[in-house]
């Protein structure tokens, strides 16, 4: 309620209302059927933004008032230089092949943040190395590939799935 009423009026200091609602996929259905109302009544004032990470579990019925952006994921090289800030920035000490592989396995900036917050625990204040990424982090990945592999010679599809929903492991992997 608190967002229309604000989005209904015009905006004094600039052009646009904006709202960014990140993870949207992820708002109650109550949330979702509120925002029908100012999505379809928003008077060219106001702009909503939907994070997602996937828009095919985002209700069709807000889909189809929406434009869709796709926002590709970094290369390797934007990837690393942004890990190398974020090295700089935090003090860690991280060789360069470790971000670049790092960085390879990464699907977004939000990821790439998370993977060198978790390396650096494991890394205790100490040189984030290739060995310890592919201890720390390819080890996870290739437990779960194992998982589905077992599920699939098992003819176990709920395992299959299982497998799949808990892995970020890209299809061309």
């Amino acid at each position: 309620y608190l967002l229309e009423s604000r989005m209904r009026d015009s905006p004094i200091f600039s052009e646009h209302h904006v709202a960014f609602l990140d993870e949207a996929h992820q708002l109650s259905p109550a949330a979702r059927d509120a925002l029908l109302v100012p999505l379809e009544h928003s008077q060219g004032s106001s702009i909503f933004i939907f994070g997602l990470i996937n828009s095919d579990v985002f209700p069709e019925q807000l889909r189809t008032r929406c434009r869709e952006i796709r926002l590709e994921s970094p290369s390797v090289d934007e990837g690393s230089e942004y890990l190398l800030r974020l090295c700089q920035r935090q003090n860690l000490r991280c060789e360069s092949n470790a971000i670049r592989l790092i960085s390879s396995y990464g699907k977004g900036f939000r990821h790439l943040a998370q993977s060198l917050e978790s390396l650096s625990f494991g890394a205790n204040n100490q040189l984030i190395t290739v060995e310890l990424v592919r201890k720390l982090l390819l080890h996870d990945r290739s437990t779960r590939l194992v998982a589905y592999c077992l599920a699939l010679f098992r003819s176990d599809l709920a395992g299959e799935f299982r497998a799949w929903d808990n892995s970020t492991l890209e299809p061309e992997e």
